[in-house]
């Protein structure tokens, strides 16, 4: 029966995930999908991470892969090792205190089997667990979620009220469209975005509508540092100007989305009279307005209508020096860095 599978390849990695690495590599082991190739990589754990694998691969007798870092590289170094060492036909990475439910790789494999070839990666729900491993949220989607077709233009948007729509945990995906889209980008801290935005600007996205994954929601996680203000806003802008710079071709597409972003989060502050909603709208354009220049049109033009069309949140910009509502050091680095941006607007000629 295990022959007659497409083999799927499966990368474990690890830093100081002691006290989670057992249960996320159990929830591999007992996967209802036979034919898995097992790639474990800890990244240089202080704490007692190698021990614990190395008593679970002689506890189950597990043939799989086990490289020990004697040095830290960090995730994306870590994840382009693993692709080049996988030698399945599907792939999946998850985080050593993520835990994957039992039949996903079996469900995800027949998923594929009913899709168009240019389906290249296939995504699902999932729930969140605490350090304790207690439920936060049975699902992370509600249940009038509906997956859109067009990936790459929601990715950049706000879509049906969530910022992200493709969870790495819950991915899983051809091997060979790395061939296409290259490897992870080892400067950017959103390193999965980045990587989703280049798949879906070449081929098609997937969704399976089940729960097959339980994502530890722990106070280093990357989503719990950044949540959705600035520093997130800042993160995302690096991607997708880095995405300029590798797909002109796409470049007229994502600064449209990226303009029609700011106008919505420009319109919502107006309205609630939310200056740090403003000041996060604002903090997009502030970040990306170096790579608008690439453009093949005036996108000046298109923020000088903003300008104009709130003259009263602008007036005095430079001048207001009331800083009460800022709330912490990344808005008060767009509250401070806007000023100069709207002046260099303002003495432009707009054709």
């Amino acid at each position: 029966m295990k022959d007659n599978l497409p083999l799927v390849s499966i990368l474990a990695i690890c830093y100081n995930h002691e006290k989670y690495v057992i249960e996320t590599l159990d929830s591999i082991l007992h996967q209802t999908y036979s034919n898995i190739q097992l790639i474990i990589i800890d990244d240089c754990s202080h704490d007692n991470s190698v021990n614990e694998i190395e008593n679970w691969i002689k506890l189950n007798s597990v043939d799989c892969l086990f490289i020990a870092r004697t040095e830290n590289l960090g995730l994306c170094k870590n994840l382009n090792e693993g692709i080049q060492l996988c030698e399945g036909e599907y792939y999946q990475s998850i985080a050593c205190d993520d835990i994957l439910e039992l039949q996903k790789i079996e469900k995800q494999v027949a998923f594929f089997k009913n899709e168009p070839d240019d389906v290249m990666v296939v995504c699902s729900n999932f729930s969140t667990i605490d350090k304790n491993g207690i439920v936060i949220s049975d699902t992370y989607f509600k249940e009038d979620f509906m997956f859109p077709k067009d990936v790459f233009s929601t990715l950049l948007s706000k879509y049906m009220g969530y910022q992200i729509i493709v969870h790495s945990p819950t991915v899983l995906l051809k091997r060979n469209v790395f061939d296409t889209v290259g490897m992870y980008d080892d400067s950017l801290h959103q390193e999965d975005f980045y990587m989703w935005l280049l798949i879906s600007s070449k081929f098609s996205i997937g969704y399976l509508n089940e729960v097959f994954a339980k994502y530890r929601v722990l106070d280093t996680s990357l989503s719990k540092q950044f949540k959705f203000g600035g520093p997130f806003f800042y993160e995302r802008s690096k991607v997708i100007a880095k995405f300029y710079n590798s797909q002109g071709e796409q470049l007229d597409a994502v600064i449209n989305f990226q303009l029609k972003q700011v106008k919505r989060i420009l319109n919502e502050g107006i309205i609630t009279k939310n200056i740090n909603t403003i000041i996060n709208g604002l903090g997009i354009y502030s970040g990306m307005a170096p790579f608008y220049n690439k453009s093949s049109f005036s996108i000046d033009k298109n923020l000088f209508e903003i300008y104009l069309a709130y003259p009263k949140i602008f007036k005095n910009w430079e001048k207001n020096t009331n800083f009460k509502f800022v709330k912490n050091k990344y808005q008060l680095v767009y509250r401070l860095g806007i000023a100069p941006i709207f002046k260099r607007l303002l003495n432009l000629k707009i054709a």
